[in-house]
């Protein structure tokens, strides 16, 4: 064999291994595009799938000609309470820990005003006007890129906000997890149908991830994304988005903390059980929890409901909610007596940890294949007599076996939404309500010296149009049946900080005053104090909740009735007439259509009568249809006339103007 033959021999091995490296690679590509797939389909957040396992997904490394064009902006709102703005590469430097905006030949800069720092842009959080919830940009030319040694691009979708407090689960809630649905909601950005958002939540407060961070990831189309996340790049990265929302809707909020003024109800709050409930259900679907069947909450208030007895199917239940390391009830034994034998319930205990083990399954003492409850536990008799509490009850001097609900998040919501009756000291397990089923009562306990008239968040709550849930409140006037932690931790209620005139001072008072958020030394030493709840007032407050519980009116699933606006009346007509020789204009019309979609309504009808060519008009209310006008009006003038149906406070539209 000459040289040239052996040349292409040794050519053709060489081709033929490089065939079978190549075909190899092929099949493996196509077998880990198989894999990725199927991971894919079922992963709810889109994380990038690797050989087996799931892995966050891993923003591109881009180069900066992407940016060239610029950063694009896109606000609709008044001010930055009510502003969200919508940008296109928008930039974040860790150098110096602000956003860029590039300015570029395609910027486009709609809504957003001049003197965007008085005082920003807009808020990063639910809580309108807190100084540091403000979000601000600052202007670079698209030049300063090559400032960067390179870009990190995330694609797609985000909506970035700040958690405000993501340790409280009232503040998750309340501030958090309501804002965000709802605003996803009204961007479009979350399917209610497949429960699924087509945007990343990017949390920038600089908070770790914290105890509720799974109640935010289901919001989210991948896990969210830390402000860590974004600094942990060197000072010479740019990070960048490729599409970002930001600014929180306040639809649903209903509380403010007193930053300004002592905490209360927000003022002109529009949060109704619609909003919250919109959230609850779409939450509890999240989880493929069933929801409680709204139909059967029409059935309450039809007639009186025995003690024990619910019309709400699947309530047969009293809930406890307790704590365990601060604001003890500390005879909680005889409270769960006192409440199995007024209501006639089983009674439960909940607490906060039960909720965190739900979260972090892996904490010391959970376990999460618990059953729903322990079937050897000593259950209270409900039917022991109801008329008064019995004081010689061993239950009032002994613990009873614990009932704690250590099982998933859902397994604890499910219980939640079979009790009819909530007893809880206040705190932020209280926030659970929402979740409670139309009918349901509520109890806060309140310690020592601690007003409940000052503090109202979840009573609040409660009483929010279309939640119906009869809420009442317990305090202790016994200052001996309390027990206070002066040498606890300041932030704890602890008070040797303080000289010992004002130690003196407010271990003196009966009531906390009235005070601003957030430290006030006399609120946190009588709020983290335990308590022995004196039965005998408990008792009577619980009748009381029952009664009101047990005649509540009619109970109505949807709100259709107190939010729908009555529609044009129809077929109106409208004819000059002379009945004993005196002059009228008989008008008739029929009702809106879509007033027998209407319940229990009270409709009248508002007409307007002109004379042609003047600007004053005659206005009548009337109850029927058909009526012949006839007050200061003559033959000679011709006539313009409206009318338009009222439904209690909702106005209907004016039909078109009618030549008479």
């Amino acid at each position: 064999m000459d040289g040239l033959s052996k040349t292409l021999v040794a050519i053709n091995i060489i081709l033929v291994i490089l065939l079978a490296l190549f075909w190899h690679r092929c099949n493996e590509i196509l077998l880990n595009s198989d894999k990725w797939l199927q991971c894919h389909d079922n992963n709810h957040h889109g994380n990038r799938c690797h050989g087996d396992a799931l892995v966050p997904r891993d923003p591109a490394v881009t180069d900066t000609t992407v940016l060239q064009g610029g950063s694009s902006v896109w606000c609709k709102g008044d001010n930055n309470t009510d502003r969200n703005c919508h940008f296109h590469n928008l930039c974040f430097a860790p150098s110096s820990n602000s956003f860029l905006f590039l300015h570029g030949a395609d910027t486009i800069i709609t809504g957003v005003p001049d003197d965007r720092y008085s005082p920003a842009l807009l808020d990063l959080s639910s809580v309108p006007n807190h100084n540091t919830q403000y979000f601000h940009y600052t202007d670079v030319p698209v030049d300063g890129l090559y400032h960067f040694k390179k870009v990190v691009t995330y694609r797609g979708v985000h909506f970035v906000f700040n958690r405000f407090n993501p340790s409280n689960l009232m503040h998750v809630l309340h501030d958090d997890l309501l804002p965000v649905f709802h605003t996803l909601l009204q961007l479009g950005l979350f399917n209610l149908e497949t429960r699924k958002s087509s945007a990343r939540l990017v949390f920038l407060e600089g908070w770790h991830e914290g105890e509720y961070f799974d109640m935010y990831e289901w919001m989210s189309r991948e896990r969210p994304l830390l402000k860590d996340a974004l600094v942990e790049h060197a000072d010479d990265v740019l990070v960048c988005f490729e599409d970002v929302f930001l600014g929180l809707s306040k639809q649903t909020t209903w509380y403010q903390y007193g930053f300004d003024e002592p905490q209360g109800p927000l003022a002109n709050s529009k949060a109704t059980a619609t909003e919250i409930r919109v959230f609850t259900n779409a939450f509890l679907q999240s989880l493929n929890m069933s929801i409680g069947n709204q139909q059967d909450h029409q059935l309450r208030g039809q007639s009186q409901i025995p003690k024990g007895q619910s019309k709400v199917k699947g309530q047969n239940q009293a809930c406890l909610f307790t704590r365990e390391s601060n604001r003890l009830i500390l005879n909680e034994a005889g409270v769960i007596s006192t409440i199995a034998q007024v209501s006639g319930l089983t009674t439960v205990k909940i607490s906060l940890d039960d909720l965190l083990s739900t979260l972090y399954p892996n904490m010391e003492g959970t376990n999460p294949n618990m059953e729903e409850a322990n079937p050897n536990m000593e259950e209270v008799n409900p039917n022991l007599d109801k008329t008064k509490p019995n004081m010689g009850d061993p239950h009032f001097d002994t613990e009873l076996s614990s009932n704690l609900y250590k099982n998933s998040l859902s397994m604890l919501l499910q219980n939640i939404q079979k009790c009819k009756l909530v007893v809880g000291m206040h705190g932020s397990l209280l926030a659970l309500i929402m979740f409670l089923l139309p009918g349901s009562a509520v109890i806060e306990l309140y310690p020592y010296a601690v007003n409940p008239d000052h503090y109202t968040p979840y009573k609040t709550l409660a009483n929010l149009p279309g939640m119906q849930i009869t809420y009442k409140a317990w305090r202790n006037n016994i200052p001996e049946n309390t027990v206070t932690h002066p040498y606890a931790s300041p932030e704890k209620g602890g008070i040797l900080h303080l000289s010992l005139q004002e130690q003196q001072r407010i271990m003196g008072s009966n009531e906390v005053p009235q005070h601003l958020c957030c430290s006030d030394p006399e609120w946190l030493y009588r709020i983290y104090q335990d308590t022995i709840v004196d039965i005998p007032s408990f008792h009577a407050t619980l009748l009381s909740a029952i009664e009101i519980q047990n005649n509540l009116d009619n109970i109505q699933s949807g709100s259709f009735k107190t939010k729908a606006i009555p529609g044009a009346v129809q077929n109106s007509q409208c004819k000059r007439t002379t009945i004993n020789d005196v002059f009228g204009i008989k008008l008739s019309w029929q009702p809106p259509w879509n007033l027998q979609f209407f319940t229990n309504i009270d409709q009248k009808y508002e007409v307007w009568i002109q004379v042609i060519g003047q600007g004053d008009y005659k206005a009548w209310i009337l109850e029927m249809t058909e009526y012949v006008f006839t007050e200061g009006l003559d033959g000679k003038s011709n006539y313009r006339v409206w009318v338009r149906c009222l439904v209690g406070d909702k106005v209907g539209p004016f039909t078109s103007v009618h030549p008479c």
